[in-house]
C-alpha cells in the first residue's frame, strides 16, 4: 500500500503544473525600436490528454525616428502538447517551449515572462 501512495502523491505534483497552466498570460516590453503587449490565451482541448491551443494576442507601436506609430495587431494560434516528463508545453509548428513558474504565477517562453492573470471567478 505504502508503494502505491507513493506514485499517488508524485503523480499529484506533476498535476500541480498542468492545473495551474490554462489561463490568459500576458506581457509587455518596451524597446528602442517598439512597445509591445504580448498576450497568450492557454486552453486545454478536451477534458482529457495533453494537448492545448494558444491563441496570442500582439498589440504594438513602432517607434520610427522617435516618433510612436499607430497601433497594429498580430493573432496567432498555436497547437501544444503538455509533456509530462518535463513539464514544458511544446508548441509544434516552430517548436517553442513554454516552462511554468505557478509559485510566481507566470510562465516563460523562451526567456521571455508573462504574468498570470487572475480574475476573482477564476476556477
Amino acid at each position: 500500500g505504502m508503494i502505491l501512495a507513493g506514485c499517488n502523491g508524485i503523480l499529484k505534483n506533476d498535476d500541480s503544473i498542468q492545473s495551474f497552466i490554462p489561463g490568459t498570460y500576458t506581457s509587455h516590453v518596451e524597446g528602442e525600436y517598439s512597445i509591445a503587449d504580448d498576450t497568450l490565451a492557454i486552453s486545454k482541448v478536451g477534458n482529457n490528454g495533453n494537448a492545448y491551443t494558444i491563441v496570442r494576442h500582439i498589440s504594438y507601436r513602432r517607434i520610427i525616428e522617435k516618433k510612436i506609430q499607430p497601433v497594429e495587431y498580430k493573432t496567432e494560434k498555436w497547437a501544444a502538447i503538455y509533456n509530462e516528463q518535463d513539464k514544458l508545453l511544446y508548441e509544434q509548428k516552430d517548436g517553442k517551449i513554454i516552462s511554468f513558474a505557478p509559485e510566481k504565477n507566470m510562465l516563460l517562453l523562451g526567456t521571455s515572462e508573462y504574468k498570470k492573470l487572475t480574475t476573482k471567478n477564476y476556477q
